[in-house]
C-alpha cells in the first residue's frame, strides 16, 4: 500500500510524516486505537475523499463506543482495552456522545484493565471493586490489598475526561480513604 496522506510536522515528527491510509484514522484525536488522526490538519469538505477514495478509517466517539458493545470481548487483551480507553478519552475532549451510548454500557462490559494485589493484570467491569491511585501516600498502606485500575498517576490525570464522563473519579483514592 503506497503513502498517499501526508500529515504536516508535529513535535513527534519535526519533518512531517507520509502514512498509508491503514496507518491513520480520519479523526481529530492525535490517535485512536493506535493509529493517527490527522483530520485536525485538513479542511472537513475533504473527509469524503480521505474515506471513499482513499479508504481512510472514520474515526468518531460514538462509533468506538458501538465498536466496544458490539466486540467479543472474550479475546480482548489487556492492552487492547488500555488502547480503547486511551482512544475514548482523546475522542471525549472533541466529541459527545448520544443520550442512549451511556457509561453504564460500557462499563457493565469487562473492559477496564485491573491490577490485582498479588501482580496480575485482568479486565474487569466498572461493577469490579478497584481504586483509582491518584494519591500515591493514600494508596501505599493499602496496596498490597487493594485492585487498582491498571494507570499510574501521571496516566490517571491524562485519563480525567474518561474518567469524570464514566464517574470513576468517585474511586480516586482521595475520595475513598478518608
Amino acid at each position: 500500500m503506497e503513502k498517499l496522506i501526508y500529515v504536516p510536522p508535529t513535535s513527534t515528527a519535526p519533518k512531517g510524516v507520509w502514512l498509508t491510509a491503514d496507518e491513520c484514522i480520519w479523526s481529530t484525536a492525535a490517535s485512536c486505537r493506535g493509529k493517527i488522526g490527522f483530520a485536525r490538519y485538513y479542511d472537513a469538505d475533504l473527509e469524503d475523499f480521505f474515506v471513499r477514495t482513499l479508504g481512510v478509517r472514520q474515526g468518531s466517539l460514538d462509533k468506538l463506543h458501538d465498536e466496544l458493545l458490539g466486540r467479543d470481548l472474550e479475546s480482548l487483551t489487556v492492552g487492547e482495552a488500555k488502547r480503547y480507553i486511551w482512544a475514548f478519552n482523546s475522542l471525549l475532549g472533541s466529541e459527545k456522545l448520544t443520550a442512549n451510548q451511556s457509561p453504564e454500557q460500557l462499563l457493565a462490559k469487562r473492559i477496564l484493565t485491573i491490577n490485582l494485589p498479588d501482580g496480575p493484570k485482568v479486565l474487569g467491569a466498572g461493577s469490579t471493586e478497584f481504586t483509582v491511585v491518584n494519591n500515591m501516600a493514600l494508596h501505599r498502606p493499602f496496596r498490597d490489598w487493594v485492585k487498582t485500575l491498571n494507570f499510574d498517576m501521571s496516566q490517571v490525570h491524562n485519563l480525567k475526561p474518561f474518567l469524570r464522563w464514566s464517574g470513576l473519579e468517585e474511586r480516586f483514592t482521595t475520595r475513598v480513604v478518608a
